[in-house]
């Protein structure tokens, strides 16, 4: 696994291991990872729109494994918001 993986992993873990949930941070610096179909709710859009705005770099996106996860900050900035 590489460096910049276990990174990623080690920050998704701190933010599920102090919230419920991993959508909830726990303070306004530690990211909020939404998953691709959470995005897609969010935005009104389908899972394969967002998926052809991750590959055509439109949105921010990390693969962990197999699974996308963006931030909602990202996902915001796509719309505006």
């Amino acid at each position: 696994m590489g460096r910049r993986l276990e990174r990623r992993l080690e920050d998704m873990e701190k933010t599920t291991m102090n919230t419920n949930t991993h959508t909830t941070p726990t303070s306004p610096a530690e990211p909020t990872w939404l998953t691709l179909r959470e995005v897609a709710d969010r935005l009104r859009l389908s899972e394969r729109t967002i998926h052809r705005m991750i590959r055509d770099r439109r949105l921010k996106a990390d693969k962990l494994g197999r699974a996308w996860r963006i931030r909602a900050e990202d996902a915001d900035a796509v719309v505006g918001r």
